[in-house]
């Protein structure tokens, strides 16, 4: 028995693993194509339903189609009716593989059926181009001929324990437990259509009854639920919808069934007689599903509507003082705009210190040797996600500015002018710095001396304008003075330092590439530099000058 037991599980893996690989082909083959259709082809919920359908059959399971239709939902690319719909749609395509299983694994020569498929893949893929559609396709035929090889297998193997097997032992079993079986196995091998099959194998080896494989398949389409409740994890509020509306479609469905198992029986019979018993399972399921969704689809919208009263997401609020504030109140709104603008600064200048590898705290609390700074490792941060914390800050700010502009004076209008004027050269310098990024992670990788020492004055001149820039906000308003000196050394030397570049790349081994690379950083840099300098006279002075004066002087 143990031999057996090895065989059914080998079986049940070279069945996963075909079915695993046929996806992962359809999915390359076509899965852009998938997309686009399934974007555009969803305007009415029957429409919806039709296309979860489709491309169920399309792409053999269901939880890719209703994963890919969590996605969607995620990315705000689809409302959450018409991915009920799809989701729906898909419950009765997962169908057609019990079908494929039991027309063709039970009625045909399957193992012959099987190589002859396995060798036209192998052969038609290894014959195809790289990464090609009909690569794809034949590398799909070869994980079809896979899942019928380990079909073969398992029902040679439930085959052999048959003989010896008295299914009287089992009649009196709880129905629940089978349920409770069918649901278990599908959470594990993550495939409703490799446990139902495995119920097919043992209803055509006579170990289990009929009521006993149907009350397995119902619990085997419960178990889909788990793969779609993981792939809704820490996901938006609408995709947990979704996945909710599946769990509830699954479960609902399951449980009637269960409680309408003879009659759903008896029609499974007066439509396919009882000695066609892999079939009649493979009509079972199909009903069972068809009868759920009826049961549902005119419930859509309601649903939806009521799924998006749930799973609500408390707002993510960016800014730090105006969130609460009246602009109605000038008094109190300027005090949170000023105190804002400080925010701001302050997230700028540890943007630009995470740029060049150096953490923060060591710069402006410890206060650190700049060459012991500029030694540090590399820092594992999303700059992505940095800087968009910043867009939204700003953005926010603006906003603000805006709605406090309706309620201000004409000598509070000048105050206003003068903290956006801030708020955008703290913008414009969070850009430069954004823009030299992906510079700087390959002027890292080179290796060559004039390179290298390029690249740590780059990160030099960054370092020392933002402690510049950081110790006048906490109070060392000399320097300002010393800003503009940093700031007309560097504009100073602009031009000389293109000279060396040029001269490097025309005497050197220096590509096209880091050349433009290097052009492009020091430009950048006096561009980050000169939007601090800005910044802080704004800090240190009233404006006074027109606002069209202060956009045709600002270096964006």
């Amino acid at each position: 028995m143990v031999s057996v037991a090895i065989e059914i599980i080998a079986s049940l893996g070279l069945f996963l693993f075909g079915m695993s690989f046929l996806e992962q082909r359809i999915q390359a083959a076509s899965g852009r194509s998938f997309k686009r259709m399934i974007n555009h082809a969803t305007r009415t919920n029957l429409r919806s339903l039709t296309l979860g359908f489709g491309a169920t059959i399309l792409f053999q399971s269901s939880s890719i189609v209703s994963l890919m239709t969590l996605s969607l939902i995620g990315a705000g690319t689809m409302s959450l009716s018409n991915g009920i719909g799809i989701i729906f749609g898909s419950n009765i395509g997962s169908t057609t593989t019990t079908w494929l299983i039991a027309v063709i694994g039970f009625k045909l020569d399957i193992k012959m059926f099987a190589y002859s498929v396995i060798a036209l893949g192998a052969f038609g893929a290894m014959a195809s181009e790289k990464e090609s559609r009909r690569k794809y396709i034949f590398e799909g035929m070869f994980g079809f001929g896979l899942l019928f090889l380990g079909l073969e297998g398992m029902k040679e193997s439930f085959e052999f324990v048959a003989k010896d097997f008295n299914l009287g032992a089992f009649k009196e079993i709880n129905p629940f437990l089978i349920v409770l079986v069918g649901m278990l196995l599908t959470a594990i091998v993550q495939a409703s259509s490799a446990a139902i099959a495995i119920a097919q194998s043992a209803l055509f080896a006579g170990l289990v009854t009929f009521e006993m494989a149907a009350l397995f398949a119902i619990g085997a389409n419960v178990g889909t639920t788990i793969t779609i409740l993981i792939g809704s994890f820490g996901g938006s509020p609408d995709k947990k919808r979704a996945a909710a509306v599946h769990v509830l479609f699954n479960v609902s469905t399951g449980l009637v069934a269960v409680l309408l198992l003879q009659p759903l029986i008896t029609v499974t019979f007066w439509i396919v007689p009882p000695s066609e018993s892999v079939i009649a399972l493979a009509m079972f399921h199909t009903i069972f599903n068809i009868f759920g969704v009826l049961l549902w689809y005119f419930w859509i919208g309601k649903l939806a509507k009521f799924l998006s009263k749930r799973f609500t997401k408390k707002p993510q609020v960016i800014t730090k003082y105006i969130h609460a504030i009246d602009t109605k109140i000038p008094i109190l709104a300027f005090d949170g705009l000023k105190s804002e603008v400080d925010h701001l600064a302050q997230k700028v200048s540890e943007f630009a210190l995470y740029s060049i590898n150096v953490i923060p705290k060591q710069a402006f609390e410890e206060h650190r040797a700049i060459d012991k700074l500029l030694e540090a490792e590399n820092i594992d941060v999303s700059y992505g996600k940095l800087y968009g914390h910043l867009q939204e800050l700003s953005g926010e700010i603006f906003k603000f500015a805006s709605a406090l502009s309706l309620h201000v004076n004409e000598t509070e209008q000048q105050e206003l002018y003068r903290l956006t004027e801030i708020a955008t050269h703290l913008a414009s310098a969070a850009k430069a710095i954004k823009d030299m990024l992906s510079d700087f992670s390959v002027l890292a990788d080179i290796e060559i001396g004039d390179i290298q020492r390029f690249y740590r004055n780059i990160r030099y001149q960054i370092l020392n304008s933002t402690l510049l820039f950081y110790d006048f906000l906490h109070g060392e308003k000399e320097n300002l003075s010393k800003m503009e000196l940093n700031y007309q050394k560097i504009n100073d030397a602009y031009q000389k330092t293109l000279e060396n570049i040029a001269s490097i790349a025309q005497h050197g081994d220096l590509s096209k590439n880091i050349t433009t690379i290097a052009v492009n950083d020091v430009h950048l840099t006096r561009r980050f530099t000169k939007n601090l300098y800005r910044a802080l006279q704004k800090y240190e002075k009233k404006m006074d000058k027109s606002l069209a004066a202060f956009e045709h002087d600002t270096d964006t």
